[in-house]
């Protein structure tokens, strides 16, 4: 359980940092097309995206990312800014 309430708190510093709406650990995103799942935040207050292969990669919300909340919706679109 404190694993799942580290990530989220990463990914909330990450998104007040960067002043993005509020996303949650297991949304889905693209990152340059690629379909991932975002799993936490990072130091460089980037967010940590698996891609399906369990790794995680560092990606930057302002680069060519889009996410969806679990109802489909689209929560953030790079590209607007």
């Amino acid at each position: 359980m404190s694993d799942i309430i580290e990530a989220q708190s990463s990914i909330d510093r990450v998104t007040e940092y960067r002043d993005l709406p509020s996303i949650k650990a297991g949304w889905r995103c693209t990152v340059a097309g690629q379909e991932g799942v975002i799993k936490s935040g990072n130091r460089a207050c980037n967010f940590n995206v698996d891609f399906g292969d369990g790794t995680l990669s560092n990606c930057h919300p302002y680069w060519k990312f889009k996410v969806w909340n679990d109802q489909g919706e689209l929560i953030w679109d790079s590209k607007e800014y």
